[in-house]
């Protein structure tokens, strides 16, 4: 079985094959291949589900929106844990409560910064993303 590397990218492809029906030479599915990202619509998800990473999923930045998203859910940890576990702050001491209040403002702090950023990076990451896909 030959390993992708060991292919000839360059051979043409058989009858009845082209390159838009089966994708590119480095694998991507042929959905995937030439397509051009939008950046109306990677605004549109900044601005809507922003919060969520979705912008960066849209534009294959999947490892920063992963972290993006874990980040969003360990602040929802964070924000409910006075709810859910109400006992744990009832004899908490002034070190904890104070810890549990610079994580309450550190991350959201940082993912609205993040977030804000985002809508000055957007333009380099579409251009980035239409190369990779070209």
């Amino acid at each position: 079985m030959k390993r992708l590397s060991e292919t000839n990218e360059t051979a043409p492809l058989k009858a009845g094959r082209n390159a838009a029906t089966d994708g590119n030479a480095r694998g991507r599915p042929a959905l995937e291949a030439g397509k051009s990202k939008s950046m109306a619509v990677a605004y549109l998800l900044w601005f809507f589900l922003g919060i969520l990473g979705a912008h960066r999923f849209y534009l294959g930045r999947v490892g920063s929106a992963f972290v993006f998203l874990l980040l969003v859910v360990l602040y929802c940890a964070v924000a409910l844990a006075p709810v859910l576990f109400p006992f744990f702050f009832l004899g908490a001491g002034v070190i904890a409560i104070e810890f549990y209040g610079l994580l309450t403002l550190v991350l959201p702090g940082t993912l609205g910064v993040w977030w804000v950023v985002d809508a000055f990076l957007i333009p380099a990451l579409a251009r980035r993303s239409a190369r990779r896909n070209a």
